[in-house]
């Protein structure tokens, strides 16, 4: 799945920064999940990541997600043949992984514009495998918009200091 869906996240923005919504989402926007461990190793439901440029953004399917009264909207994945999926056996408390929930720039969708994720069953796992314990949190990441620069950049000129998000192979 992945945690949120565009719209929701675009929601939340409105919700959270009020009057400068507007004005951070003409930026780029992104935001990353920081997931790691505690009591690792994890010896039984890792959290496994796919591949998106094996998984089309066809296969991700909006659904809401109810939490008392609160209502949000995520989107799951539908089983894809060639999707390809990762995960790393028995992670600790000190490895990290910083993976792309959502993002705006439509230039790297060819690199996946958010990171379906999902736990599953190691088979080897008995009832006396200790459950999986984790701690994550989400961050917006803001590249504001910056009208002289776009305008300088979309006449052939280059701008110092723009931002790294313009830079080949940035993401």
């Amino acid at each position: 799945m992945t945690d949120q869906s565009p719209d929701h996240i675009t929601q939340q923005i409105k919700t959270i920064y009020g009057d400068k919504a507007d004005y951070l989402l003409r930026g780029r926007v992104r935001m990353i999940n920081v997931w790691r461990p505690i009591n690792g190793p994890i010896q039984n439901w890792p959290l496994a990541f796919c591949d998106a440029t094996t998984n089309p953004e066809s296969s991700l399917v909006p659904t809401d997600r109810v939490r008392g009264t609160t209502t949000g909207n995520t989107r799951y994945v539908v089983r894809t043949p060639g999707a390809k999926w990762y995960y790393q056996s028995e992670s600790c408390d000190d490895e990290v992984v910083l993976f792309k929930c959502y993002d705006t720039d439509k230039s790297v969708a060819s690199f996946g514009l958010d990171c379906a994720h999902a736990a599953f069953p190691i088979p080897t796992a008995t009832e006396d495998t200790p459950p999986r314990e984790s701690i994550e949190l989400r961050a917006l990441v803001f590249t504001y918009p910056d009208e002289a620069a776009e305008a300088s950049m979309a006449s052939g000129g280059t701008t110092v200091g723009y931002t790294q998000d313009r830079v080949k192979g940035a993401h």
